[in-house]
């Protein structure tokens, strides 16, 4: 980048060290953290530059203007190209606006790197965080786009984008102009797309659904603050993958009845005047039965068949959410029935009869009596009961 000439010698090449908010007030921020950033963006706010200050407001004018009275056209692009001409006619760089300089063309000669093997692991390491946030924020960007413009999106497509337009600019275009780019209007318009991505109807929406999925954001952006992007994106993806396997290792499980001029049969959780039979019980568990959550759905299981007290005759196991039933899962289907029939009650399925049986098969266990015991749907299951006992 170039010096400037009034006394901000260096100011240029200092700028881009920091994050936009330096870029946009003309001064550098060397912290690395958002909170020591921030104060010390607070303490260096009396050296505002204000050419470069002015510089920075008149981007955001162009960008809002673009947006107002010209939608079909890059707002961005606009803006940018308005301000480098600015900075162009004005002789604005003469003045301590620190711009983007020279940007050679085409890629780097290939040549094969030199480097000690001990450093792999960190370069790796480091590629790999720096490939994740790039992506992660490119999706970020082209998802709140397609939500506001009703649109999907391919994430592979995505990714195949990034690389080539990366490649086709820095092979083609703009190098020339771009060196007047000023820094500062490359901030503007940085920090501008960060603000579109902040959806407060959105998490009001997701709070009035799941909180859970509202704390994880919180935690992230807390994350964010704390321990930087590239680790908080790391940390967010345990909290997630962590709560997805206490979701699974911990599912919905109700009992199911009958609701008037409703059809099916709906969980006693939301309809507690939904019907139920003596003798009955309609059992649903909302999840796979595998490993890690076979112990706990046999005792949930249990509970809710002691429960229904000494005249349960039919336990009937709603098959329609288990999308997946291990070895272990079966195993503890079978003690469940052992501990049924002790009881004096058979135990029954409803619905995924074919993979029922297949997965007796499977397991060694006998599927002719697997789909005797399997019924279409748990309507079914509930009219073949009434049909043995009618009261």
């Amino acid at each position: 980048m170039n010096a400037s000439a009034d006394g901000h010698e260096g100011h240029a090449q200092e700028v881009g060290n920091e994050g936009q908010i330096g870029k946009v007030f003309g001064f550098p921020i060397v912290t690395d953290r958002i909170i020591p950033r921030l104060l010390e963006f607070l303490s260096k706010l009396p050296e505002t530059h204000l050419p470069t200050l002015l510089v920075a407001i008149g981007t955001f004018v162009a960008l809002v203007t673009a947006k107002r009275f010209l939608p079909r056209l890059p707002a961005a692009l606009l803006a940018m190209f308005v301000a480098g001409i600015a900075v162009a006619v004005l002789g604005l760089e003469a003045r301590g606006v620190a711009v983007l300089g020279d940007v050679p063309r085409g890629l780097p000669p290939l040549r094969v790197p030199s480097f000690p093997l001990a450093h792999l692991p960190a370069l790796l390491a480091a590629a790999a965080g720096v490939a994740l946030v790039l992506f992660t924020s490119g999706m970020l960007t082209s998802r709140s786009f397609a939500e506001k413009n009703r649109y999907t999106i391919d994430a592979d497509g995505e990714l195949a984008g990034f690389g080539a337009a990366n490649i086709a600019s820095a092979l083609l275009f703009l190098t020339g102009p771009l060196s007047y780019v000023p820094l500062a209007a490359l901030g503007v318009v940085l920090v501008n797309a960060a603000l579109n991505l902040v959806n407060v109807r959105t998490l009001q929406e997701i709070w009035g659904i799941d909180r859970g999925e509202v704390g994880l954001s919180v935690l992230t952006m807390l994350g964010v603050v704390a321990v930087g992007a590239i680790n908080a994106i790391l940390v967010a993806v345990v909290l997630a993958l962590l709560r997805f396997v206490k979701m699974t290792s911990r599912p919905r499980d109700t009992i199911l009845g009958r609701v008037p001029e409703l059809p099916g049969l709906h969980t006693l959780a939301d309809y507690p005047e939904a019907q139920t039979w003596s003798g009955l019980v309609v059992y649903r568990f909302d999840g796979p039965i595998t490993f890690f959550n076979s112990a706990h759905f046999r005792a949930r299981a249990l509970a809710t068949a002691i429960a229904a007290g000494p005249g349960l005759r039919w336990f009937v196991l709603d098959a329609a959410p288990i999308t997946s039933l291990d070895v272990t899962g079966m195993y503890a289907v079978r003690r469940l029935r052992e501990e049924l029939e002790a009881m004096g009650a058979q135990l029954f399925f409803a619905g995924r009869k074919t993979q029922l049986t297949r997965w007796a098969a499977e397991t060694g266990n006998d599927p002719e009596e697997m789909a005797r015991r399997t019924f279409t749907t748990a309507d079914a299951a509930v009219d073949a009961f009434l049909q043995q006992s009618p009261t």
